[in-house]
């Protein structure tokens, strides 16, 4: 099983990487976040929403983790249950370097051998309690909070500030957190 899961997941990063390459050039049109203090940044954040990756469909208490290493590079831990709390957790590993060192809001995540794509921080609370990444061709996105629970105006305002900026909102889902 563990061999079929690495499979799909080598699999998943090798299409990840190429749809999120073939519109690299819209990164120039997305605005990241003025600033990053990398280390505030660091640590869980809860995916409260997302526009979802195939791997990400009918997942619960999805958590990512980011770890700095060295001055720009960042070990990053994907957790989550698919279908259901009483199956076993999937953890998935990734490494990411901070492209711009001025903002410290446009990150290369490297997956798996050549596979790697752009993760643009858009959106930063100011006391880092929540945040929202994407893509440079918008096809994916993650809310994330450093709560479980997000409150409900503050998703719908960043909900509503998506829709602004000419993101699908109808493709966003939210991610149920059941601890």
């Amino acid at each position: 099983m563990k061999i079929q899961n690495n499979f799909m997941y080598k699999n998943f990063l090798l299409l990840f990487s190429i749809f999120s390459c073939f519109n690299n050039q819209s990164a120039n049109l997305i605005k990241t976040v003025e600033n990053v203090d990398i280390n505030k940044f660091m640590g869980d954040w809860f995916v409260i929403a997302s526009i979802p990756t195939f791997i990400e469909k009918n997942i619960l208490n999805a958590v990512e983790t980011y770890k700095l290493k060295g001055s720009n590079k960042i070990e990053t831990t994907f957790s989550f249950h698919r279908n259901g709390l009483n199956n076993p957790k999937k953890v998935y590993s990734s490494n990411a370097v901070i492209l711009n060192n001025k903002t410290n809001s446009e990150w290369e995540m490297k997956f798996w051998g050549p596979i790697k794509s752009k993760y643009l921080i858009i959106s930063l609370s100011d006391d880092y309690s929540n945040t929202v990444i994407t893509v440079p061709n918008k096809n994916y996105l993650w809310i994330m909070s450093r709560t479980p629970i997000l409150e409900d105006s503050i998703y719908f305002d960043i909900i509503d500030n998506l829709k602004k900026l000419d993101f699908n909102i109808n493709k966003i889902k939210k991610i149920p957190q059941i601890w």
